[in-house]
């Protein structure tokens, strides 16, 4: 009878949870697309196909797209998993989100039953350790800070890295008793530790937590040893393989825009990993404001004490605190007889734990270890808000069952709510950037990618602003005059292209995307003479025929036959004998309104190669002439000659 209660407490948790889950997500998944940055880590990615290749998936980066060819990240199993949903007929964004929503009820199962363990290993009440094992689960799967990691198929990783972390931590437990078969959990914990390591870097804080863990135990030299090796194990083959992989052991390029803390003095990166941490408990704890990005201005860095510092400060010297009073009952570790008749183990202590993983996860989030290629994002303090959620749940296990229940749903119902909102700005990239630039409007990024979207979705007016905005954040940035002109050009007005064109022509980049772009701007703008000493600055080896034919053609349109004569050198074109390279010299002329230097070029063209389509264009070319001085140059340059 007590067993037939307690399938049915699980089978009554498991559907409260699977409803709250569809509460908060359902509706926007079922409308959802692919955002952000699911087109580089999943549609475009190359190698997201079936059936795979193993060993290009092996050391393909994460995200697959040029925009991206400074981020090192190589999670073989994330990008695994895209791939193997095609397999399984999920290739589609409601498939794939509905995998989301699997992870994130699998995580939280897990988490339940690793409650439910840690309660009956304490002598818990059966009651109260149900309530504290499906209250910690649902608190974790309905908690706000999640909707980014949830929505976005792109930021799977965060959620297979917290699965395969928590599935290892029950082997963890296990290893932890007397088991009859130890070397069965020891590979369990080896496996899901590196599954972790491939699906997130930042994992590696998971597997110093277990290592932690196992110490705070007081196991023995035995126990410790069945736990450690494993882990080193996990550690030591992920990092050869990212030496592989990678070609280096860490290897990160860092964008100013995107974590300017990676750019400061040490003092400065300390006060502002201390600020990042006074942020992430607000966030854990009040999560009112959550942004998509938090990058460049929209959260500078800290060049003195901050409230947030301060804030950090606190929480980090209260945990440090509560680790060392911990530490010090751990010499009296409260034991509790082991199942199937084998000796007492000491019990791990909850505070100490659960302490340890909220500075483990603390540490790569602030960036003191290593500086991650984003300032901050909510997606990174999953593993912390799982172990607020059991700490919440914990707190409130020995409660009466009333209040216990009323502060329980004063809990859930909020977080639903909210939720459920914020998924609706998860559903289309254009809702993202606009939900970006609503909270955070000094983000760059939010800024130059809404910007490129409402160009895209055919609305370039109301893009203008936004890359005038962007262009105010950060003047040398070469996205943002990309971004302007092509709004300018689609919006087929001219004056709002200057201040980009102005802040490209001042500039020494490369910066070939926005030079095409001021090439484009200067043909279509009628702007010859200012386009073309922008242009000309544009590297050789980097233009494709059609950008060397264009931009042979605004040198004559700008009127510098030197100059054009000099470009087709050093790109080792014979004009002479190239039509194409003539017709640009022809489409330069009469673009700048020079219609018989245009019959000038056809004229000898047609004289060293005959060609109907070159009668037929210098005939519209006489045909459009008005003035009767230029019909008359234009006889003499272009006499009447059959059609070959």
């Amino acid at each position: 009878m007590p067993q037939l209660n307690q399938r049915w407490r699980g089978i009554l948790w498991g559907l409260l949870l699977l409803g709250l889950v569809a509460a908060a997500y359902a509706h926007s998944a079922l409308q959802a697309g692919y955002v952000h940055d699911d087109f580089a880590a999943v549609i475009g990615h190359p190698q997201v196909r079936w059936p795979v290749d193993l060993a290009a998936l092996a050391k393909a980066r994460y995200f697959g797209g040029d925009d991206y060819g400074y981020v090192f990240a190589v999670r073989p199993l994330a990008t695994g998993s895209f791939a193997l949903e095609i397999a399984l007929g999920l290739d589609s964004p409601l498939g794939r989100h509905l995998t989301q929503l699997v992870l994130l009820l699998g995580i939280s199962a897990l988490t339940a039953a690793l409650v439910l363990r840690w309660g009956r290993a304490r002598g818990w009440q059966e009651g109260r350790t149900f309530a504290t094992a499906g209250l910690s689960a649902a608190l974790f799967a309905v908690h706000p800070v999640h909707t980014e990691a949830v929505m976005a198929i792109a930021y799977r990783p965060e959620l297979l890295a917290a699965l395969f972390l928590v599935a290892g931590t029950h082997q963890l437990m296990s290893l932890a008793g007397s088991p009859r078969r130890p070397w069965i959990h020891a590979t369990g914990l080896f496996l899901a530790g590196l599954a972790a390591l491939l699906s997130k870097e930042s994992a590696v804080a998971g597997l110093i937590w277990w290592a932690l863990w196992a110490l705070a135990d007081r196991h023995t030299w035995a126990r410790l040893r069945r736990t450690w090796l494993p882990l080193a194990a996990a550690m030591a083959t992920w990092l050869a393989w990212r030496v592989w992989a990678v070609g280096a052991l860490l290897r990160v390029q860092v964008p100013r825009h995107d974590n300017p803390l990676a750019f400061v003095a040490w003092p400065e990166r300390l006060l502002g990993g201390l600020d990042l941490t006074g942020r992430a408990l607000i966030h854990l704890i009040f999560p009112a404001h959550l942004a998509p990005d938090y990058t460049f201005d929209a959260w500078p860095t800290p060049h003195g004490p901050t409230l947030l510092a301060v804030l950090g400060s606190i929480a980090l010297v209260a945990a440090v605190a509560w680790v060392i009073r911990s530490w010090l009952r751990s010499w009296w570790p409260i034991a509790a007889p082991s199942q199937d008749n084998l000796p007492p183990v000491p019990l791990p202590h909850g505070g100490w734990l659960l302490t340890l993983g909220l500075l483990g996860a603390w540490l790569p989030v602030s960036h003191l270890l290593t500086p991650g290629t984003v300032l901050f994002a909510d997606r990174l303090i999953t593993l912390p808000s799982l172990l607020l959620a059991i700490a919440i749940a914990a707190a409130m296990g020995p409660w009466p069952a009333l209040p216990r229940t009323l502060l329980a749903v004063t809990l859930l119902l909020p977080a639903v709510a909210q939720t459920h909102t914020v998924a609706q700005d998860w559903t289309s990239s254009l809702a993202v950037f606009e939900r970006g630039v609503r909270l955070e409007p000094r983000s760059l990024r939010m800024r130059l990618n809404l910007a490129h979207e409402l160009t895209v979705k055919g609305q370039p007016r109301r893009a203008l602003p936004h890359a005038r905005a962007a262009l105010a954040l950060d003047p040398a940035d070469p996205k943002t005059w990309v971004n302007g002109l092509d709004a300018a050009l689609a919006a087929k007005d001219c004056p709002a292209a200057e201040p980009f064109v102005a802040a490209i022509a001042a500039s020494d980049k490369k910066a070939v995307p926005a030079r095409l772009a001021a090439l484009a701007w200067g043909m279509e703008c009628r702007n010859f003479s200012r386009a073309w000493p922008i242009a000309r600055r544009l590297p050789t080896a980097r233009l494709s025929g059609k950008h060397a034919l264009d931009l042979y053609a605004l040198a004559h349109a700008a009127g510098d036959a030197q100059g054009a004569m000099a470009l087709a050198q050093r790109l080792g074109v014979d004009v002479a004998r190239q039509p194409a390279w003539v017709s640009a010299a022809v489409y330069g002329h009469l673009a700048a309104g020079r219609r018989l230097n245009a019959l000038t070029l056809l004229a000898d063209l047609q004289r060293r190669q005959p060609s109907a389509d070159i009668v037929r264009q210098a005939e519209e070319i006489i045909a459009g002439l008005r003035d009767a001085s230029e019909r008359t140059a234009a006889e003499r340059i272009w006499p009447p000659a059959p059609a070959p």
